[in-house]
């Protein structure tokens, strides 16, 4: 099962709000002699919602967008009934948050200068620019 749903409100001429949110749901199912005997996924789940304002400003050359994105994934894993580690199901999930700022100034019509910023609350010192990156120790 896959649902997006995006929504735009423009509050006025350089203005807009945006909310959109992406679900993805998969099930495994198998009968195989081989998923009793291992720790094999069941299923899973997949979500992003995120919130944007964008803001143009300076007769449409500087354009910025604050956001942030919720992130959730889920796996289920199926019962072990055989073997020497028998295991009940378990359902696993993780759930991430992150916030940011972008922003680009036009200089004409082929020439500007960019600057995004990114921030994932899993990685407290994580401030990134041009992308996510990995966490830092």
């Amino acid at each position: 099962m896959l649902t997006r749903v995006n929504l735009s409100y423009r509050i006025n001429e350089g203005n807009q709000l945006t909310l959109n949110h992406n679900y993805n749901k998969s099930d495994q199912k198998s009968d195989e002699e081989l998923s009793q005997k291992i720790l094999s996924p069941a299923g899973q789940s997949k979500s992003v919602t995120g919130l944007s304002w964008q803001n143009k400003s300076l007769q449409q050359r500087l354009n910025t967008s604050v956001f942030a994105k919720f992130f959730h994934f889920g796996i289920e894993l199926g019962a072990v009934t055989e073997g020497k580690n028998p295991m009940p199901a378990q359902h696993r999930s993780y759930n991430n948050f992150g916030y940011g700022l972008a922003s680009r100034y036009s200089m004409g019509d082929n020439m500007g200068s960019s600057f995004p910023m990114s921030m994932r609350t899993d990685c407290p010192n994580s401030w990134k620019y041009w992308g996510w990156g990995e966490c830092d120790p």
